[in-house]
């Protein structure tokens, strides 16, 4: 199934079934009257479902959307673009849209902004219906809306991606992560089967040491792992990919370990986190892609614009390369541990124009980790059977290279193509990660 939201072009989302490409079949269209411009990413995840009222929420009156407790595929949609108010909201008392409990690498306590932008909803004056300050749970297959968490909860729209943390392939998800219009990331938590029972906290303000309108927006969905802990680590960044050319905006990177203790039922009682690294970038510097989490590692490309004149606005901007681990330096809490290297052969956090020079004047967009084909050859080698004692000839196969990893992405301006392709592509080689085989089972068959 394919689904995705209509972005600058209305409020809502779609789905088709796509299982033949060659004839794509329409399930459902989704609206509602909250919904802004849904610029938010949507996405998919398994999760474990129970009503215990036989009516739908919202008591529609429609068929039962289940029951008794499932395992389905429900899709997490954004709430989409709202609409600004004037002056400022102040919050004062703790609540789920304050975040608190969040601390630096080195122990000291995180204040979040108490004052930040105002945003109209059903009950402001003037009121706005399509204020974007929900997330929605919608069936996979029907397209029923399930649950709805809004204003009450969200003082911002919800504008960005939403990712679900699912701990492997295939399993059932309980926890999500999205940051709102003002820069705050939200913990999503629907682990109880009830979706009465679902809800959001506020964990962390990406802005809380700068003004109250500072924040920037994040399109991209965060990046989720773990620790050897075991706790979730979530690595996220901001930026505007619509406007490129804000001088004055201030972007953001960061990697939040999330801490929590439990209540006697096994659900989380608080809510705090460990500020791991935070990475402010250049004035009007910007994220210009999702975050690449590679064993480990962290990758991202930025662009900054700058450098026009009025009679010569070819020299538009420059592009950076960053490579961190996705936690701090073990030997200096808070420090970030650089993974590339400059053109000195020195390890540094980014990779410029001084070290790349076809990042000069260009935009870098879509960085990813790429493998390069390993190519293998056999070799004949005889063994000899410890049972019959007779000889054979086999062909072993073994690998001409080792492996050899890239970070790729697409580079606009005036660089030179090659190889027939339209668009620029920049290659850099990185380190490999460390990779080993572990022999997880045993098994043999008799005949």
């Amino acid at each position: 199934i394919m689904f995705l939201s209509f972005r600058n072009g209305g409020q809502g989302m779609v789905a088709l079934d796509v299982t033949n490409p060659c004839q794509p079949e329409f399930l459902w269209q989704f609206t509602d009257p909250n919904l802004g411009d849904t610029y938010g990413q949507p996405t998919a995840a398994q999760i474990f479902v129970e009503d215990s009222d036989p009516t739908p929420l919202g008591n529609s009156g429609g068929p039962v959307v289940f029951k008794p407790r499932q395992s389905r595929g429900v899709i997490l949609l954004p709430g989409g673009q709202g609409v600004q108010d004037a002056g400022t909201c102040t919050y004062t008392t703790s609540g789920p849209e304050l975040p608190e409990g969040m601390d630096t690498a080195t122990g000291s306590s995180i204040t979040p902004r108490s004052d930040r932008r105002c945003w109209r909803g059903t009950t402001s004056s003037p009121p706005a219906l399509r204020h974007g300050r929900s997330l929605y749970f919608i069936d996979l297959i029907t397209g029923t809306l399930i649950r709805e968490i809004g204003e009450d909860v969200f003082p911002a729209p919800l504008n960005g991606a939403v990712s679900v943390f699912r701990g492997d392939t295939g399993t059932v998800g309980s926890v999500a992560y999205t940051v709102d219009a003002d820069g705050v990331l939200w913990r999503i938590d629907f682990s109880s089967p009830d979706p009465d029972d679902w809800g959001a906290e506020a964990l962390h303000d990406l802005y809380y040491d700068d003004g109250f309108d500072d924040a920037e927006p994040t399109y991209y969905p965060p990046a989720l792992t773990i620790n050897s802990a075991s706790e979730i680590v979530i690595l996220v960044g901001t930026g505007n990919i619509d406007v490129l050319d804000d001088a004055a905006a201030v972007n953001k990177v960061v990697s939040i370990t999330e801490k929590l203790t439990f209540d006697v039922n096994g659900f989380v009682d608080t809510l705090e986190g460990r500020l791991n690294w935070e990475i402010e970038l250049e004035p009007g510097e910007q994220m210009t892609g999702p975050l690449e989490l590679f064993g480990g590692q962290v990758y991202f490309g930025t662009f900054q614009a700058g450098g026009g004149t009025a009679i010569d606005a070819c020299p538009f901007g420059a592009s950076r390369v960053f490579g961190v681990s996705f936690l701090d330096d073990p030997a200096s809490a808070g420090a970030i541990v650089p993974l590339l290297q400059d053109a000195l052969n020195n390890p540094t956090p980014y990779l410029d124009k001084t070290d790349i020079p076809d990042l000069s004047n260009a935009l870098l967009v879509g960085l990813q980790v790429g493998q390069q084909p390993v190519c293998t050859l056999t070799d004949d080698i005889t063994v000899t059977d410890p049972f019959t004692g007779a000889s054979a000839t086999l062909a072993m196969p073994y690998a001409t290279s080792g492996r050899v990893f890239k970070l790729m992405g697409h580079l606009s301006g005036s660089n030179a193509l090659s190889g027939g392709l339209s668009i620029a592509i920049l290659e850099e080689g990185i380190t490999a990660p460390e990779g080993f085989t572990v022999i997880s089972g045993m098994a043999e068959t008799q005949e």
